[in-house]
């Protein structure tokens, strides 16, 4: 094999069902990375933009979360070709709540069907959570468990100056509706009466109704893309973040996002003691573990609210951790 053989780049298509966070976070920001610092040609297409000629030129094939069965084709020509596939996947679409409309949708005979199809062919399968890991076990013994990135380049260096008056609590979530927010709502209408005027309730996304129009409740709404909506939400100099999660097969099978998201920003999360959290979140060091059950979340809060040290250690601590596991450059 000549010189330029071996230092020619591999042609990586990645072919993903839309830009929405999952394959902008997992996908398209580490391969256009790699691109950048010449390990790889990377070519991103939407399912329905790919020609026969594109999946010919490609030498590894990637998807994320497809699972239409009218693309099925691209499986089979890359497969026929002996192209090797990654699939990478995010979410337990076998354990979707069927009462969703996404949740509908991925749980469709049909869409599981292609969805196995993808897993049981594929060279290697990403996941992120050891729930996922044995689940997609059964299908592929070459499945992976591997952590999400951070991009530090839409991160301000230093922090924004918090008002030491008021403490800022922020829950962002791209779900119009949301169902896991019931975890905490009862709780947070209490912190608000109790802790009145010292705290502002950011709801990013999602805006409860039963706390529509309090004065110190306020509403973001969802940014669909991604970089731009984490710019923003690095600078705002959020104090306290809220992450919930049922104890159910799926929520255990979800990733720790908001764990690098916050730790990322200097926030102190508060997390449901579940799934991902609870084997990457340290209690009382890079953030809080707390039950579902009622009072739990308001007893957290209030600590972080009554305890400027520890606070102000977790806020440090998480930052600390998470930008040594979650650099992009790492992944």
């Amino acid at each position: 094999m000549g010189y330029n053989a071996l230092m020619r780049r591999p042609r990586v298509l990645a072919i993903l069902p839309g830009f929405i966070p999952s394959t902008q976070l997992h996908i398209v920001k580490p391969l256009v990375a790699l691109h950048r610092a010449g390990w790889i040609e990377a070519t991103i297409a939407l399912e329905h933009s790919v020609f026969p000629h594109s999946l010919e030129r490609a030498e590894v094939v990637v998807f994320c979360r497809n699972t239409e069965p009218a693309y099925g084709w691209i499986l089979d020509f890359a497969l026929a070709r002996g192209k090797p596939v990654v699939y990478d996947l995010d979410d337990n679409f076998f354990e979707l709540p069927p009462t969703t409309d996404i949740g509908r949708y991925h749980r469709a005979p049909e869409r599981l069907e292609q969805l196995e199809r993808y897993l049981k062919h594929a060279a290697l399968v990403r996941v992120y959570s050891e729930t996922l890991l044995e689940r997609v076990g059964r299908l592929n013994p070459n499945a992976v468990k591997v952590d999400g990135p951070i991009d530090w380049n839409l991160i301000p260096s230093l922090p924004r100056r918090r008002d030491p008056n008021t403490i800022r609590i922020v829950y962002p979530t791209s779900r119009v509706e949301d169902e896991l927010a019931k975890v905490f709502l009862d709780d947070v209408q209490r912190l608000l009466a109790v802790y009145d005027g010292r705290l502002e309730m950011c709801f990013w996304g999602y805006h409860p109704r039963k706390l529509r129009g309090h004065p110190a409740v306020r509403f973001l709404p969802a940014i669909a893309n991604y970089d731009r909506f984490f710019q923003k939400f690095a600078r705002f100099g959020f104090d306290v973040g809220l992450a919930p999660l049922r104890d159910d097969l799926f929520h255990r099978s979800k990733t720790d996002v908001k764990f690098r998201e916050y730790g990322a920003c200097g926030i102190a999360g508060v997390y449901s003691n579940v799934g991902s959290y609870a084997t990457s979140v340290e209690h009382e060091v890079t953030g809080l573990l707390v039950s579902n059950q009622p009072g739990a979340w308001f007893d957290a809060v209030s600590r972080l609210v009554e305890d400027a040290g520890l606070r102000h250690l977790i806020q440090g601590r998480a930052r600390e951790y998470v930008r040594n596991h979650y650099d992009l450059q790492w992944v």
